[in-house]
């Protein structure tokens, strides 16, 4: 019986070959996509939800795991719409000035409250974007809210 040396960037390139999913396939139907992005976006809401009540009701480290796990989705949601998390971060800004109309309106005039939405968008928001772009949305969004147009 012989035996057959290969070095592990031969190894690793084999591996790679033999797991190369064709371009344009997919595991499941796009139905079945559609419907899980359905799920996935409930799930989203329903975060948001429990993160409210987490906060109303003191359990500062239960939202804040709800946050951490609501960055991860809408990631996800993100990247299954094709669109940038810079702008799930946005919707999710516009989300949070509608909740909060009274906070919004007083955000341009009190830095407390506007870092109150900065945070709330770090904490959903990956390490890949910037922090000054982040700064830059809560500032376009909130800016406006001093004369009573959030």
């Amino acid at each position: 019986m012989s035996t057959v040396t290969i070095s592990p960037e031969e190894l690793e390139e084999l591996h790679r070959l033999a797991h190369r999913i064709p371009e344009g396939w997919r595991m499941i139907p796009s139905a079945d996509i559609n419907e899980l992005l359905v799920l996935v976006k409930l799930f989203r809401d329903t975060l948001q939800y429990y993160i409210r009540r987490d906060e109303k009701t003191g359990d500062s480290e239960g939202a804040a795991l709800k946050r951490n796990t609501l960055g991860i989705v809408m990631n996800a949601i993100a990247k299954a719409e094709g669109i940038s998390e810079l702008a799930m971060l946005e919707t999710h800004l516009k989300s949070l000035i509608s909740e909060n109309p009274e906070k919004a309106r007083l955000a341009a005039s009190r830095e407390d409250l506007r870092m109150w939405f900065l945070s709330e968008l770090i904490a959903v928001a990956s390490s890949t974007i910037p922090l000054t772009e982040i700064e830059a949305i809560v500032f376009q969004h909130l800016a406006p809210a001093e004369g009573g147009e959030a």
